[in-house]
Parts: C-alpha cells; structure tokens; sequence
C-alpha cells in the first residue's frame, strides 16, 4: 500500500511538471489529437463486445451488473491510457525538453486512473445504465 502512495505521489509531481510546461504550437494539438485516435481504435473492439453484451443480457441477471462495473472499469482505464499515451506523443514531439524525458508513465498512468473525476465518470456511467438502459 506504501508503494502504491509513492507512485501515486510520484504522478502528481509529474501531472504538476506537465502542467508548468509551456508547450505550444500544433504539435501539442497533434499530440492530442493523435493520443485520442489512438485510445478510439483500441477501445472500439471492446466498446463493440460490452454494446453486445448489453443486448443479451438484462438488468434482472446479476452479470449485466458486473458488465456494468466492468465497464465503468475500462472507461477510466482508457482515460488514463489516453493520458500516457499523450505525454509519450509529447516527449515524441518535443525530443529537447528535458523535464519530458524522466516520465515515469506507471505512476503517471495510476495517477489518472485514480484521479478524482474518474469517481465522476463511474458515478455518471453507474447513473445511465440504471436510469437509460
């Protein structure tokens, strides 16, 4: 548990470093764009096997339930995702800034996954699948 407050404390003093940077131009918009492309097509797959998934299954059977929380899951999962995969098109794009190259994408990656707006989007997912769906 020690560990896991090390490497989430290490994210933060990342995510603090990031945001100091003063990167500009379109390779910043590149970097985003890209990064978001990326975490579509390797969501897709998924979000195609969960969508079907939901057709065969009703909200009386236990397992839409666990689909449920597993999909919640994996949306902040590839929220994170989209995340490292970011600041890696970043230190791609911008090779001289040094404060790029000692990233620890681990701690980065656990840092968004556990950051407070992902208890947002589970509660926001939880919210439709009980009322929409």
């Amino acid at each position: 548990m020690k560990k896991l407050i090390k490497l989430y404390q290490e994210g933060s003093k990342i995510s603090d470093i990031l945001e100091k940077l003063e990167l500009k131009g379109p390779k910043t918009w590149k970097a985003l764009l890209f990064a978001f492309l990326t975490t579509l097509v390797i969501a897709v797959p998924f979000g195609l096997i969960i969508s079907s998934c939901y057709f065969i299954y009703s909200k009386v059977m236990p397992f839409f339930w666990i689909l449920s929380a597993l999909t919640s899951l994996l949306i902040v999962i590839g929220f994170g995702l989209s995340a490292v995969i970011y600041v890696k098109l970043l230190q791609i794009y911008f090779p001289d800034v040094e404060k790029l190259k000692n990233i620890n994408y681990g701690a980065y990656f656990l840092k968004e996954v556990l950051h407070p707006f992902s208890v947002v989007i589970i509660l926001v997912y939880f919210a439709f699948v009980v009322f929409v769906l």
